[in-house]
């Protein structure tokens, strides 16, 4: 089970309300607040921002410092020989294994079903290769 109590007080020693953020009652609640506290993190005052502003704000932030939002599941990279970072942000963790196991899936079943199944099978009757055969 989850221990959602420290959690919550966590939440609740940055202005939060954790009842909030946790409760069904309350969709996207959890979203807004991650973006704010990510925000916040970085130096910038989110907590007068409306909806739209906080939206506005998370966008700049992506496209001029090159900085995944903490929701999408990607983070910035850097190679281990230089210490330079990727161009791109990079899925990695649970979102990631989850697309391997899809891609994998799907190469399986593709591969079992179509004309590339077909010419791999095994031949049901035995026909001698050509390299077998004599010339007449």
């Amino acid at each position: 089970t989850l221990q959602l109590e420290p959690a919550k007080a966590w939440l609740e020693s940055h202005g939060y309300n954790g009842d909030r953020v946790f409760s069904d009652d309350c969709p996207g609640e959890a979203k807004d607040v991650c973006l704010r506290l990510w925000l916040e993190d970085l130096g910038i005052a989110s907590r007068d921002l409306d909806q739209q502003q906080l939206e506005e704000a998370v966008e700049r932030v992506k496209t001029e410092r090159n900085l995944p939002p903490p929701i999408i599941g990607k983070v910035v990279l850097r190679d281990g020989r230089n210490g330079q970072p990727f161009d791109q942000p990079v899925t990695v963790g649970n979102i990631y294994m989850m697309k391997l196991i899809h891609l994998v899936e799907d190469k399986v079943h593709a591969r079992s079903t179509g004309p590339y199944s077909r010419r791999t099978l095994a031949r049901a009757t035995s026909t001698p290769h050509l390299s077998q055969m004599t010339p007449l």
